[in-house]
């Protein structure tokens, strides 16, 4: 089994990086850090200057081949993040720190020059979203995630072009405060289009892609009967990757992200913010 789907995985009909998952009968793990930094800038709020957010992501993913053209697997991330308020008048920032939701996810494909793309993901969190005293928030939503995609690729001469939409569906969330006051949310599905390219050179390819999406507003209640909106917002992000193959057994994915949203809330108000990410990540393959 091993060798027939390693002599798939070299021929021309293999899987774009981007759309990538394991082949029939192969197994792989894929550590991976990503690094993040990012600037939100109100327009219309005088208190607030800007909104600064940074740190890491330290991931794993693992993945199994359980039909020729369809991989099945789970992944998730410990994360760590900072948030900074930068306003006129006193406003404090916060930490978030911990294991974020589990994610549970089948990826496939046809096979040929002209490839169909399908998948379903769910994110599960094991626990609800919730503040401790000292202003630290894990890293769950409280709820689920519901993503399906579908999508197509063509590949031809070293090169590989697709086109992949992917619809999110949030289930109800719940935050609990350091005081134990519970706040449910609902709302914020959104739909993703990622149009992308695939230059190969050897054992190395570049990718380059555009992805652009648009999310409904949130709405919340806490515990006192109290409601609140949250902002519709759009994102635009461009990204690049260059994953490189060593041997049978390992490729080193480094990445760069670019990802620009616009908020805007039930008052008209606007805030626009910018996210920059690099990562890196080794998946071995058996």
């Amino acid at each position: 089994m091993g060798a027939n789907a390693h002599a798939a995985d070299k021929d021309k009909d293999q899987i774009s990086e981007f759309n990538h998952h394991a082949m029939g009968g192969w197994f792989e793990i894929t550590p991976s850090y990503t690094k993040f930094d990012s600037v939100a800038q109100p327009r219309d709020l005088t208190t607030i200057a800007e909104i600064e957010n940074s740190g890491s992501n330290v991931g794993l993913k693992l993945e199994y081949g359980l039909l020729p053209r369809l991989g099945i697997g789970l992944k998730a991330e410990q994360i760590e993040r900072k948030v900074t308020v930068r306003a006129t008048t006193p406003i404090e920032g916060y930490k978030q720190k911990g294991l974020s939701d589990i994610s549970a996810f089948a990826r496939g494909s046809t096979s040929g020059i002209f490839k169909l793309i399908y998948g379903l993901g769910v994110d599960y969190s094991h626990e609800k979203s919730k503040e401790t005293s000292d202003g630290v928030y894990n890293s769950t939503t409280g709820g689920t995630t519901i993503y399906p995609n579908l999508g197509f690729e063509v590949g031809g001469h070293g090169c590989t072009f697709g086109i992949v939409a992917e619809y999110t569906m949030y289930t109800k969330r719940t935050f609990v405060d350091y005081a134990g006051d519970v706040t449910t949310t609902t709302g914020g599905n959104g739909y993703t289009g990622v149009m992308f390219i695939e230059i190969g050179m050897g054992p190395v390819k570049l990718g380059l892609g555009e992805r652009y999406g648009h999310y409904e507003g949130t709405e919340s209640q806490d515990s006192s009967g109290e409601s609140g909106n949250a902002d519709d917002h759009t994102v635009s992000e461009f990204f690049t990757y260059l994953p490189i193959q060593i041997g049978k057994h390992l490729t080193i994915i480094p990445s760069f992200n670019s990802l620009w949203q616009k908020f805007t809330n039930r008052e008209s108000s606007t805030f626009t913010s910018t996210d920059e990410s690099q990562r890196l990540a080794l998946r071995f393959s058996f």
